[in-house]
């Protein structure tokens, strides 16, 4: 579950140690949670600008942005692989 109490920022319940708007400012909207619940993709929303998508390894708290061309816009779709693992 992910929430963003007193407006600091989303965090993801029972995770290493709840990130904080790791990207700055803007709106992070959760569009996946992998089968082991470990990875979660979401995507960075910023007015004025195209979202940008992002994956966090709930584990460790690691932050990774998803490379994606220059002014497209994507749709995470989950994600693939054994047992529907890393991202």
């Amino acid at each position: 579950m992910a929430i963003n109490p007193g407006r600091r920022g989303l965090r993801l319940l029972h995770s290493a140690d709840g990130f904080v708007s790791p990207l700055g400012a803007g709106v992070d909207l959760v569009r996946g949670v992998s089968p082991t619940e470990r990875y979660v993709a979401l995507l960075h929303t910023v007015q004025g600008r195209l979202p940008e998508p992002f994956v966090v390894d709930r584990h460790t708290g690691t932050v990774a942005s998803l490379p994606t061309p220059p002014g497209t816009r994507v749709a995470l779709a989950g994600f693939i692989g054994p047992k529907g693992g890393t991202p």
